[in-house]
């Protein structure tokens, strides 16, 4: 994802301020590395080229998985190309595994209802896609049509339905439904981020890693991502050829995304907002207690 000039120096501020440890020396030195965070390049061009520009020779044995940087240089349509490719292809199979699972619950609900919970699941996934980006970088008119998150945004859909739910006074559980096509396009729309370059990780000196547009070797984030969603994907699959955890397989689903994401993030180029951690760790944590308890409380029921 492109920011912003203001928004990509913001979470490096704390790096500039550093100069010694980044053995940068004097103004001419502090005026190089903000030269660099002014130039081209996405978040880690000007700290990950000051903190790895003595060791890329070291690390000239190892190949990368991928070089994003081939996509940047005078290419990146063949990035966008790519990643409305995959991201449409995810939606796709999403649709068509919408259509083969049913849910009695929603399906006796009047037509009425159905458009207002739909509504209110929409209205909250919006939202919530939005509010984690503006958390970490900070308000942006530029971030009104760029950048969205899919964990705010199913966090903020499960909100949106249940308000709706709650408003209306309409029982029944229909996240199972849900579960399964948000994960399967959860895992390929990640291989679009990977071939884009953006929602990446931080600098590495691991094998296992990508170059990125700027010619940085990072985690490939993306990739972790699309096989952890790959494999709840399979295991959803299987879970509802077999009937098993009827009424509870989204607040799994979300309890182990949520994990997830928390782990992830420490592999994450997204700014620390507090003790060290970023707002996906703090939702992600969150997440964890949330349905946790509801995974819970569902399991209980299921029991007697």
């Amino acid at each position: 994802m492109r920011l912003p000039r203001r928004v990509q120096d913001e979470p490096l501020r704390p790096l500039l301020r550093a100069e010694p440890e980044l053995g940068v020396r004097g103004h001419e030195g502090a005026a190089g590395l903000r030269e660099e965070l002014h130039g081209p390049g996405d978040l880690r061009r000007g700290a990950s080229a000051a903190l790895l520009r003595g060791r890329r020779d070291e690390r000239g044995s190892h190949r990368p998985l991928l070089r994003l940087q081939q996509l940047a240089e005078g290419r990146v349509t063949r990035g966008l190309l790519g990643y409305a490719l995959f991201n449409g292809l995810g939606l796709l199979a999403a649709f068509l595994l919408l259509r083969k699972t049913r849910s009695a619950a929603f399906d006796a609900l009047p037509a009425h209802d159905k458009t207002a919970l739909v509504v209110g699941c929409l209205a909250g996934g919006m939202l919530g896609a939005k509010l984690p980006v503006l958390l970490s970088y900070g308000w942006s008119p530029r971030l009104l049509w760029t950048g969205k998150s899919l964990f705010g945004g199913l966090l903020g859909g499960w909100a949106g339905i249940n308000l709706a739910k709650a408003f209306l006074r309409v029982p029944g559980r229909f996240g199972d439904r849900f579960a399964l096509p948000v994960a399967a396009a959860a895992a390929i729309g990640s291989l679009g981020c990977l071939v884009h370059g953006c929602c990446g990780g931080l600098p590495t000196d691991s094998s296992f890693s990508v170059l990125d547009a700027s010619g940085i070797r990072v985690h490939p984030t993306q990739l972790y991502t699309a096989l952890f969603q790959a494999a709840m994907a399979l295991l959803l699959w299987r879970m509802e050829r077999r009937r098993l955890l009827e009424g509870a397989r989204f607040p799994l689903y979300m309890l182990c995304y949520g994990g997830f994401r928390f782990l992830v993030e420490f592999l994450r180029a997204e700014p620390r907002v507090a003790m060290g951690l970023t707002v996906y760790q703090f939702l992600g944590a969150g997440s964890v207690l949330l349905f946790g308890w509801t995974l819970a409380r569902r399991l209980r029921e299921v029991r007697t």
